[in-house]
């Protein structure tokens, strides 16, 4: 999703961030390291939106998160909590699908930050459902 996200970012999303078709976001991770601020714009798929749909907030106010993971009352502190439980949690299944599918560790490239694309076509590869 969104040219590989990372979690942090893809649960901070806004529904202020989406315009039309597109995404528009700023890593957070370089957000405050790098000197020229880079958005990233991202084609909304057909499949982005149905995710979005199924998983997302039902009230699409611009200030409302798209996921329903954060409200936007925490403290940062509380937020970079919350992020790192909802990561260890994704990652915990990823590597559980992983597993099943018989990818080799060396093979698992998914770590703290987002289901790599090279990791995706790994499942597609496998002709496994994503149900």
């Amino acid at each position: 999703m969104c040219n590989g996200i990372n979690i942090n970012d893809l649960l901070k999303l806004k529904y202020a961030n989406i315009d039309g078709d597109e995404i528009h976001f700023y890593r957070s991770k370089t957000l405050h390291t790098s000197k020229e601020k880079k958005e990233i714009e991202a084609l909304l798929t057909p499949e982005m939106k149905q995710i979005i749909e199924k998983w997302g907030n039902s009230e699409k106010n611009p200030n409302n998160f798209v996921f329903p993971f954060l409200t936007g009352n925490e403290t940062p502190l509380e937020q970079k909590k919350r992020i790192q439980d909802i990561t260890r949690r994704i990652n915990k299944h990823v590597k559980k699908i992983g597993d099943k599918l018989g990818i080799e560790k060396e093979e698992n490239i998914i770590h703290d930050a987002a289901l790599a694309p090279e990791w995706i076509s790994k499942i597609i590869q496998k002709n496994i459902s994503n149900e």
